[in-house]
């Protein structure tokens, strides 16, 4: 390209003046600032990383129910301390001292808030509504028998294994099949959880 000096006169002795670029050399002055279109192993390297990002998503929401089933699960234990389910007797001095314990780890416990949202369409709301209703009745059966208590919470968990291990119960398991697998997961732990609680207690009757 000519120079234009401050006089708008061309000078003739720039030695690029009426030379025309090859295209070797416009290439290697340009190379470093042309936008090249992604090739397609970047391509693949991108598709990668985001199913990489997809299964460390996946643990980090697998994480997150643990320790929500976690809280309530520590929520649970305190409130049977404070309640004192093993009729335990305790001096006036202990009793205070249990209460005052267990009431600020009831509230350390609740500062910690974990909100894992799990999308449902309407079939999956109303069949998790169907469960919640049987576990409610699970619960009401609890305080009435616990034999019987402990007989229906084996055949509800059953109902949540790929491999049952007893009789089943078809209805229960006619509404989990319906909900989210996280709503599926959750439920197998509440059961769990509330059979170790009721064997524990059916082992003290004995």
């Amino acid at each position: 390209m000519a120079v234009v000096n401050e006089n708008n006169t061309t000078n003739l002795e720039d030695p690029c003046f009426g030379v025309e670029p090859s295209p070797g050399k416009e290439n290697a002055d340009f190379k470093d600032v042309e936008i090249l279109p992604i090739e397609d192993e970047d391509r693949k390297t991108i598709i990668g990383h985001l199913y990489s990002i997809e299964s460390r998503v996946e643990k980090l929401r697998e994480h997150a129910l643990e320790m929500e089933q976690e809280k309530c699960v520590l929520l649970q234990e305190l409130q049977r301390v404070q309640d004192n389910d093993n009729n335990i007797e305790f001096t006036e001095d202990e009793r205070d001292e249990i209460d005052a314990l267990a009431e600020r780890l009831v509230c350390r416990c609740l500062t910690v808030e974990i909100a894992v949202t799990t999308p449902r369409n309407e079939s999956q709301e109303n069949a998790l509504k169907c469960v919640n209703e049987q576990l409610q009745q699970l619960e009401d059966l609890c305080a009435c028998s616990v034999e019987k208590a402990v007989m229906k919470t084996k055949t509800y968990l059953n109902a949540c294994l790929a491999e049952p291990m007893g009789s089943i119960d078809q209805r229960f398991q006619g509404s989990i099949l319906g909900c989210t697998v996280d709503d599926q997961k959750k439920v197998k732990c509440r059961l769990q959880t509330l059979l170790q609680e009721l064997s524990s207690k059916s082992d003290k009757v004995l």
